[in-house]
């Protein structure tokens, strides 16, 4: 062991535990789970897994079943790292997050494929020694028999509770009589010792292509997620090699991105480069020193780091010697950085604004320096001026001007040896990774003669800036209701409605309560539709919850088991309903123009990842263009495969054609089929059709949905009898032909 001082020069003298075994957790239960495992004859990666999953039941909003999993393993001699987190659903392009400032926090739009149930099979079976069964056992104890909340996860649930109470499902499942647990409350939760049952039979395959993935993907369509079975079963872990960093006679290891343990090394990498023991242990300027190293390690982080195959710049540059020593060299012992954004080597700083004619740069009009960038440093030299020069009596005025101009209108002075005054042509500052270049208007005040302290010159510029605060008034006043009411129309074309609030004069106020009264009348026709789709499935929960129980009281294990089925049947076909009626609502759509060829390609990808044996020749040479809404099309393509894969035979063919100005998608199995004139039966929601294809409540359904979303596009579902049997489903849509 190495030499160690147990004498800690702090006032706290906690004592680390020094055993054989140890296993530590944020919460004693999980502990003692990992503990179990090891008397019943596990390893480490037994103990841990088993913690993890009691976390996911202990602290459930800190740490649920839908996470993402990272771990480094120690085994023979090495270490072994894996990246268990989930990527995003596929429907995840562009122009779904168009017009969003910002990347949603919660809400589906927030949630990737989760990945933790698949890292915990995968280090079961490649690291553990006791059955991936006997792991969950603890966990599935503790949410069926129930567990005294602990104040500590009490104040954290309280805390998520009102950014997540309006989430779909979050209330039911995480209150009781609607509030969070207290302290010393008892929780149970046998819906999640359900799911982890499931898990703990299949080894976690239910969760990617069972009926838990099923029950996600159900979910999802009734509340507006773009997850699919096909995103599910899409994942795979990844197993990495970790990434090192040397400091001072120890070695640090992290996992590669995703994940962001690449910003702590190259941290140390600069601090190592550093006269740390020159500042003292716990000194002020040690913490300054860790605290910028973390900032610039930071921003390389912000600046590089994204998924590793789409990443620009290898890993092994951020973690260069010489280019951590150049990072290094910036951090100023003396002063707090800003976010030093790294730049490329032989590339000056660019300009923040575009020069003049004549090769003048207009000041930036804030206070202090002239940026070119992010990288100079110091402030700037005062100007220059002679003592007469006009310039002088108008700095004041200037400041007072900006500070009032609120719609990103500045004015500023010129710097150099001929005195012009610069009015912005444009709102908005730009960044400075993306510099916004600035039109200007100039004023040159050489005819101005000096002194200019007189009372003439000081009423010319008081005009001046009279009329300048009077038009940015006028601007603000009436332009602002007008751009508000152009962005809520287009919103409201986009499908997605929002309220206005009338302001400015009297006619924009009345634009305003009209556009508000427009949108009303036409959230009325839906509001009894959405009203009992949003209350049909908790007026359902109470009966078929009790039907439940009331099963598991029953002695005779055939009877038992056979209504087990009959529930999950029950509720399979409540949860497919609201997912028809709600998934083929129109309003929630967002149509784009998609090119149905190289699409298809990627979602068939992602079938064939799942072993399925699909056949889908090279599409169309031209474009196939349609304007659909890719969480529909997701949906309609999914059911057409699924239904194949389910009532027919393999291998499957896929089919993209065009034909008299439509798109024909055809997905053909080679089972019993269905007779011609049960057709129309089939397309009939909760139909039940002949015998091979006679499962109620799921192909008739799956057709129908397929139907009524290609409906919704403006086209059609047609279903054929090849020649050599079988059954093809067509979905035929409108497309624009290209261009001659």
């Amino acid at each position: 062991m190495l030499p160690f001082d147990w004498n800690f020069p702090y006032p706290s003298q906690k004592m680390p535990l020094l055993a054989a075994n140890a296993v530590s957790t944020s919460q004693p239960l999980a502990s003692q789970a990992g503990l179990r495992m090891l008397y019943e004859g596990g390893n480490a990666v037994d103990a841990a897994l088993a913690a993890a999953m009691v976390l996911t039941v202990v602290e459930p909003v800190m740490n649920g079943i839908g996470g993402d999993l990272f771990a480094i393993i120690w085994h023979e001699g090495r270490l072994h790292g894996i990246n268990a987190s989930g990527r995003s659903p596929a429907a995840w392009t562009l122009d779904h997050f168009r017009g969003r400032a910002t990347m949603p926090v919660t809400g589906w739009d927030a949630v990737t494929v989760p990945g933790q149930v698949a890292g915990w099979r995968a280090l079961s079976e490649r690291f553990g020694k006791l059955p991936f069964e006997q792991l969950v056992q603890p966990a599935l104890h503790y949410a069926r028999e129930g567990f005294q909340v602990t104040p500590q996860i009490a104040r954290l649930w309280a805390r998520q509770a009102p950014n997540l109470a309006r989430e779909p499902g979050f209330a039911e499942a995480f209150f009781r009589d609607g509030r969070t647990p207290q302290a010393g409350d008892r929780w149970r939760f046998p819906e999640q010792a359900d799911t982890l049952a499931d898990i703990a039979r299949t080894g976690g395959d239910s969760f990617y292509r069972g009926a838990l993935a099923q029950k996600i993907v159900d979910f999802a369509q009734r509340t507006g997620g773009a997850m699919t079975l096909a995103d599910l079963a899409a994942h795979e872990v990844q197993w990495v090699e970790p990434l090192r960093q040397d400091f001072r006679g120890y070695t640090l290891h992290e996992i590669p991105p995703s994940g962001q343990g690449i910003a702590a090394l190259a941290a140390l990498g600069m601090l190592d480069r550093l006269d740390l023991e020159g500042m003292g242990l716990d000194s002020p300027a040690m913490y300054h020193a860790m605290i910028e190293a973390m900032k610039l390690a930071f921003s390389d982080l912000h600046e590089h780091i994204a998924d590793p195959a789409a990443m620009r710049l290898g890993l092994d540059d951020l973690l260069d010697p010489a280019y951590l020593a150049q990072r290094a060299a910036l951090i100023d012992p003396t002063r707090a950085g800003g976010e030093e954004r790294p730049r490329r080597e032989g590339h000056p700083p660019r300009p923040r604004f575009e020069p003049l004619p004549g090769g003048r740069m207009p000041p930036d009009y804030r206070t202090g320096e002239f940026r070119f960038g992010p990288e100079r440093r110091g402030p700037r030299e005062a100007p220059r001026w002679a003592d007469d020069d006009p310039r002088h009596a108008m700095r004041g005025l200037i400041q007072r001007l900006n500070m009032q101009l609120a719609d990103g209108t500045r004015v500023a002075l010129s710097r150099g040896p001929e005195p012009a005054l610069f009015i912005s042509l444009n709102p908005g500052l730009g960044n400075d990774e993306e510099p916004f270049m600035r039109s200007w208007l100039v004023i040159s005040l050489e005819r101005i003669s000096p002194p200019v302290k007189t009372p003439l010159i000081v009423m010319w510029l008081g005009g001046v800036g009279a009329i300048l605060l009077l038009a940015a008034w006028f601007s603000w006043h009436i332009t602002r209701p007008i751009t508000s009411l152009a962005h809520a129309a287009d919103r409201l074309a986009a499908g997605k409605p929002e309220r206005v609030k009338p302001a400015g004069p009297r006619e924009t106020q009345a634009l305003g309560e009209r556009f508000n009264a427009m949108l009303d009348a036409l959230n009325e026709s839906d509001k009894v539709r959405r009203t009992l789709l949003a209350g049909l499935p908790h007026d359902l929960k109470g009966p078929l919850s009790r039907m439940r129980l009331r099963t598991e009281m029953i002695d005779d294990p055939t009877l038992r088991d056979g209504l087990r089925k009959d529930a999950e049947d029950m509720q399979h076909i409540v949860d497919q309903f609201i997912g028809f009626v709600r998934g083929t609502d129109r309003a929630t759509y967002h149509f784009t123009p998609i090119d149905l060829g190289d699409w298809l390609r990627e979602r068939v990808h992602a079938w064939l990842g799942t072993g399925c044996q699909i056949d889908y020749p090279a599409p169309p040479a031209d474009e196939i263009v349609v304007n659909a809404d890719a969480v529909a099309l997701a949906r309609l393509v999914d059911n057409l495969i699924q239904n194949a894969l389910q009532h027919g035979a393999p291998p499957l063919e896929i089919t993209l054609e065009t034909r008299n100005g439509e798109a024909r998608l055809g997905v053909r199995d080679h089972g019993p089929g269905i007779s011609p004139d049960r057709y129309e039966d089939a397309l009939r929601p909760f139909s039940r059709l002949d015998p091979a294809r006679s499962r109620t409540g799921n192909v008739g359904l799956g057709l129908a949905l397929v139907d009524a979303i290609a409906r919704a596009h403006g086209g059609r579902l047609d279903l054929e009898t090849p020649p050599d049997g079988g059954l093809r489903a067509v979905a035929i849509l409108p497309y624009r032909p290209p261009a001659p």
